[in-house]
C-alpha cells in the first residue's frame, strides 16, 4: 500500500492488515472498543459500556485478567438475550410485516450485532496472538452492522440506505485506524523537549478524561515547545474524532 492509499483507504480491516505485527495489542483492543463506543446508544450500562470500560483499562494495564474475563461472561449473557430476541423478532407466521414489525427486527438485529462486537473487544486472553487483529476486525465488523441495522429503531430503512450507512461505518472506522496509527510512510522523530509541564499536563488530561475538545490547546502547546512537525500540528488541529489510543497522545505519553 501506498501513503495515498493508506490516507484514502476506507477499509479499516486492510488497514490493520498492512499494519500487521506492527500494531500492539494494545491498539488493537482500543481500536475494537472506539469501535464499540460508536454503537452506545445499544449499548446497555451494566453490561456493553462497562465492559468496553474494563477492555479499554485492560489494555493500558489498569485491570486485571479476572475483571476483563468476568466482563466477557457477562457480555456473553447478553449475546445469548440478544440473539434470542432477533430470533424471535423474526418470526413471522405470515412474512407479511408491517414497517412496523420491520423495524423491530432491525433494530433486534443491531442490538444482537452490538453484543457480539462488545464480546469481541473483550476478548479474555494476554496473548497478543490470542486476541490479534481478527478480533479488532470481527469487532469493527459487527459495530458497521449495528449502523446497518440501528438506523430502524423508530422507522422503516430501505436496503440502500442501510448500505451507506454501512459503508459510512466502515469509512469512520478506517478514520479511527488512522487517529490510532501514525502515517507509516512518514514516521514522526520526537525531541522529547517538546514534552514540557505543560504539554504532559493537557496530554494526561485529554487521554484520562477523553476531553479530545483540547486537542488544538494541545498542538498550541506543543508548538510553543518548539514542535514543527506538521503530521503532529495537523492532526491535533483536524476537525476530526479522536479515540483513545490516537497516535499524538500516545507520543507524548510515551505508549504504544
Amino acid at each position: 500500500m501506498t501513503e495515498p492509499q493508506w490516507l484514502a483507504c476506507d477499509d479499516p480491516g486492510t488497514m490493520l492488515d498492512v499494519l500487521g505485527k506492527d500494531a500492539s495489542a494494545r491498539k488493537l483492543r482500543l481500536f475494537a472498543c472506539a469501535c464499540c463506543r460508536r454503537t452506545a446508544e445499544l449499548l446497555p450500562d451494566a453490561t456493553g459500556r462497562a465492559a468496553v470500560a474494563v477492555a479499554e483499562r485492560f489494555a493500558d494495564g489498569l485491570a486485571s485478567a479476572k475483571e476483563l474475563t468476568e466482563a466477557n461472561q457477562r457480555v456473553r449473557e447478553w449475546v445469548d438475550l440478544a440473539g434470542r430476541a432477533y430470533s424471535n423478532a423474526g418470526d413471522s407466521p405470515d412474512r407479511s410485516w408491517s414497517a412496523a414489525s420491520a423495524s423491530a427486527f432491525s433494530f433486534a438485529e443491531a442490538e444482537y450485532a452490538a453484543a457480539l462486537s462488545v464480546a469481541e473487544a473483550t476478548v479474555a486472553t494476554l496473548r497478543v496472538t490470542g486476541f490479534g487483529g481478527s478480533s479488532a476486525r470481527a469487532a469493527g465488523c459487527y459495530a458497521a452492522s449495528v449502523a446497518y441495522r440501528g438506523g430502524a429503531r423508530y422507522r422503516f430503512v430501505e436496503t440502500i440506505h442501510q448500505n451507506a450507512a454501512r459503508a459510512d461505518e466502515r469509512k469512520a472506522q478506517a478514520d479511527i485506524v488512522r487517529d490510532l496509527f501514525s502515517d507509516q510512510f512518514r514516521p514522526v522523530v520526537p525531541d522529547h523537549a517538546w514534552f514540557t509541564s505543560d504539554v504532559m499536563a493537557l496530554a494526561t488530561n485529554i487521554y484520562d478524561n477523553r476531553a479530545f475538545e483540547h486537542m488544538p490547546i494541545l498542538a498550541d502547546a506543543i508548538q510553543d515547545a518548539g514542535c514543527d512537525s506538521k503530521d503532529v500540528l495537523n492532526h491535533c488541529r483536524a476537525n476530526m474524532a479522536h479515540a483513545r489510543g490516537c497516535w499524538v497522545i500516545d507520543l507524548v505519553l510515551g505508549k504504544a
